[in-house]
């Protein structure tokens, strides 16, 4: 993480990386090949600690203890941003998406087949995504709560167009 404050990612090298971790090249390269997937890593690890822990099917206080997370660790989820994957985090917010049993209520489901479903649930975690991505990388001046009630505003509504 010092080495992010310094320089971008794509300019620190496996020496920088090993001489800062206190390891040598060789015990990098048994779990490593590039210093990028040491943050793919720590996203993973992220991932793991943040999200597994929630109720299924989700609450609106997991919604809210999601974006307190975000906000409490926005230093990292900014590098996370920043040098990771759309694809990762909208995984992600997929799949928040799909264990939010609200969602699959509301009348803009109703009579749409599995595929259609798959697709709207993919538009909205997306939707979602990039609310939380646009309010941690701006450092847009709102509590994780108010934040967290847009996303749910967004996922109970009745019709998303």
């Amino acid at each position: 993480m010092r080495l992010l404050d310094k320089k971008p990612l794509e300019k620190i090298n496996i020496t920088e990386l090993c001489q800062e971790a206190g390891i040598n090249r060789t015990t990098f390269y048994r779990y490593y090949e590039l210093p990028k997937d040491v943050l793919t890593e720590m996203q993973n690890d992220f991932f793991e600690e943040t999200f597994d822990h929630f109720q299924k099917p989700l609450t609106v206080s997991d919604i809210e203890r999601l974006f307190v997370c975000l906000s409490e660790r926005s230093k990292l989820v900014k590098l996370f941003f920043r040098y990771n994957s759309d694809t990762d985090w909208t995984n992600i917010f997929t799949r928040i998406c799909t264990n939010f049993p609200g969602l699959k209520m509301t009348k803009a489901f109703e009579n749409l087949d599995e595929n259609s479903a798959k697709l709207l649930s993919s538009y909205l975690a997306g939707g979602a995504y990039f609310l939380a991505r646009q309010w941690i990388m701006e450092g847009i001046p709102m509590s994780p709560k108010d934040v967290a009630a847009i996303a749910l505003n967004i996922l109970d509504k009745d019709r998303v167009f």
